[in-house]
């Protein structure tokens, strides 16, 4: 079974998921074979994951495996292994893995670590990771001067927006109320 050392490319505009990605600059990733000769990596199917981090190895919290599925062509995902452990369903938060090795995919992989409850976002306390790593980081969302750095940095690569923005002060503190 291949794993790979792989970053983790966060959401630019802020947190958007409550869990291990959002601390993590890099992860270990699991997956079912190798990509040879320029072509891709294979992801394991859901059944197959479930076994694995249930019945036939201990993964630690915060390592992912890569779970393939034909939904409209084939998709492939990162699942945290703590939430897979714990059957509870999971969704795309926003971050990444990807890495240069040739033996990966040859895309990103969206990271499926956000778990909400009860039609209410999840807290850190209630994610399985969590859970599993109480002495870990806690997840703290954007506050709303975080959210105008980000966007404000954001838009000031565009040269357009950055001389509006350097003529129009009144636009930027608009930005500054709408984020808090």
């Amino acid at each position: 079974m291949p794993k790979l050392n792989v970053s983790v490319f966060q959401f630019p505009l802020g947190k958007c998921t409550n869990g291990p990605s959002v601390h993590q600059k890099s992860a270990t990733a699991h997956y079912k074979s190798e990509g040879v000769d320029g072509g891709d990596a294979q992801g394991y199917s859901m059944k197959e994951a479930q076994t694995l981090v249930n019945d036939t190895y201990h993964f630690p919290a915060g390592d992912y495996i890569i779970v393939q599925d034909q939904v409209c062509g084939v998709r492939n995902r990162a699942i945290e292994c703590a939430s897979l452990r714990a059957g509870v369903w999971t969704m795309m938060g926003g971050n990444l893995l990807d890495t240069s090795d040739s033996r990966w995919f040859n895309h990103s992989v969206d990271i499926h670590d956000r778990v909400e409850g009860s039609g209410q976002s999840c807290t850190p306390a209630d994610h399985p990771y969590w859970k599993e790593c109480p002495d870990g980081p806690t997840v703290n969302g954007f506050d709303g001067e975080e959210k105008y750095e980000a966007i404000k940095t954001l838009l000031s690569h565009s040269d357009i927006v950055a001389f509006i923005l350097e003529h129009r002060p009144q636009v930027l503190e608009k930005l500054r109320k709408v984020t808090r």
